[in-house]
C-alpha cells in the first residue's frame, strides 16, 4: 500500500473487459433462476458481463483450466510493486504501464486502486473511474467506493430507510440507497446497502490470455443494484430475481440455438482453434415479466468476430424474441424491472 504521500484524503492500499467480472449463479436444473446475482460493473462504456460457471465450462472445454503459474503471478506482483513505487515518485505514466502489465497475471483491489491514482494524476478521468469502479464494485473496496463517488459522479444522493423500507434519518436506518449520477456515461445508477449485512460474492479473476488466475469469496452489504432508464429502475441484482417458470421451453430454445450456432459459426471456432465458444447477451425484463428487448454483447473466449457481427446480433435478437415470459423480479415486496445476462455455448 502507498503511504499518504499522494493525497492526505486518499488511503491507498481497477464482452468483455476482462477486468470486470463479478460472480454468481446461472440457471441450472435445481435452480431455474436467470441469475441470483449478476456479474455487474458500472463500466464507463458498457457493463462488463460474464457468467463464471459458463466461463469455467468454456475454459475447461478449451483445455485452459487453472493454467497460470506461480512464476507468472510472481512477475505480476513485481510489476505491481514497481508500479506502486513509481506512483509514489510521481511518474504516473510509467506507473500506469507497469500496473497494466501486472493485471495480466496478478489482480486485486490494490492494483486497480493504485492504477486509478496514476491515471487520475495523468488526467485520464475515464480510465481512473473505470479502475475505481472495478475496485469498488468487484472487490468491494470502501476507499475506492468513496473516491469513485467523489471524482466520478456529478453527485450522489443518499437516501435512508428503516427496516420497513420507509424513509428515515441517517441516525436510525437499516437500508441506505446511494443514487449515483455518473460523469462519463451520464448513467444514473442505484446501490442499496443493508446495514451490517454480509452477503457472499464469489470473485473470478481472468488473465490477459483468458486463463483463470483464481477465485475468492468476498462479502458485501449490497443487496440490490439498478440502472435508471427512462425514469424506470431496472435492477441488475435483487434478493428475488426473475424466475423462469417454463424451464423446459427455455432449455429447448437454448439447445436448438446452440445446435444451429455450432453449424453456422463453425468457421469462427476453427479460425480461433476453439473447441467451445459462448455468446453473451443482455435481456431487459419488465415488472410484468415480459422480455422487452436485449442485445448481443460479445463472445468468450474473446476472439475477433469481424465479419460475424451482424449475424450474431440478428441471431441473438431472434432468440430473445422467443424467450418465455418469466415471473418478475421483486424488491421490497414489489415487482421490478430487471436486466439479466445470459449465454449460449456451443
Amino acid at each position: 500500500m502507498l503511504a499518504g504521500s499522494i493525497m492526505d484524503t486518499i488511503h491507498i492500499n481497477t464482452l468483455f473487459l476482462r477486468e470486470s467480472f463479478r460472480l454468481c449463479l446461472l440457471t441450472t436444473d435445481e435452480n431455474p433462476n436467470f441469475i441470483a446475482y449478476n456479474f455487474i460493473l458500472f463500466s464507463m462504456r458498457k457493463p462488463a458481463i460474464i457468467f463464471a460457471l459458463v466461463v469455467l465450462a468454456v475454459l475447461i472445454s478449451n483445455g485452459q483450466q487453472f493454467n497460470y503459474s506461480l512464476n507468472n503471478e510472481s512477475q505480476g506482483e513485481e510489476f505491481y510493486l514497481n508500479g506502486t513505487r513509481l506512483v509514489e515518485l510521481g511518474n504516473y505514466r510509467e506507473a500506469d504501464s507497469l500496473l497494466t502489465l501486472a493485471l495480466c497475471t496478478f489482480k486485486n483491489e490494490d492494483v486497480y486502486f493504485n492504477r486509478a491514482i496514476s491515471r487520475l494524476y495523468n488526467y485520464d478521468t475515464a480510465g481512473s473511474c473505470e479502475d475505481l469502479n472495478i475496485a469498488a464494485n468487484k472487490y468491494f473496496d470502501t476507499d475506492a467506493s468513496r473516491l469513485f463517488n467523489t471524482h466520478c459522479c456529478y453527485k450522489v444522493d443518499s437516501i435512508y430507510y428503516d427496516r420497513k423500507f420507509v424513509k428515515t434519518s441517517a441516525a436510525n436506518f437499516r437500508y441506505l440507497e446511494e443514487v449515483q449520477y455518473l460523469k462519463t456515461s451520464g448513467d444514473i445508477t442505484g446501490v442499496v446497502h443493508e446495514r451490517n449485512a454480509k452477503n457472499p460474492a464469489l470473485c473470478l479473476d481472468l488473465g490477459c490470455s483468458d486463463d483463470i488466475l483464481g477465485m475468492r469469496e468476498l462479502t458485501t452489504d449490497v443487496i440490490a443494484v439498478y440502472l435508471l432508464i427512462d425514469s424506470t429502475k431496472y435492477f441488475l441484482n435483487t434478493p428475488v430475481p426473475p424466475i423462469i417458470e417454463r424451464i423446459n421451453q427455455y432449455k429447448e430454445l437454448k439447445e436448438k440455438a446452440g445446435l444451429y450456432y455450432a453449424v453456422k459459426y463453425k468457421a469462427l471456432k476453427e479460425l480461433n482453434r476453439l473447441e467451445n465458444i459462448a455468446i453473451f447477451y443482455q435481456i431487459r425484463i419488465s415488472d410484468k415479466g415480459e422480455v422487452i428487448d436485449g442485445e448481443f454483447l460479445n463472445v468468450f473466449p474473446k476472439v475477433p468476430v469481424t465479419g460475424f457481427e451482424k449475424d450474431l446480433e440478428n441471431d441473438i435478437q431472434d432468440v430473445i424474441r422467443r424467450y418465455p415470459k418469466v415471473k418478475p423480479a421483486r424488491f421490497m415486496g414489489s415487482n421490478v424491472g430487471f436486466i439479466s445476462y445470459d449465454a449460449i455455448d456451443f
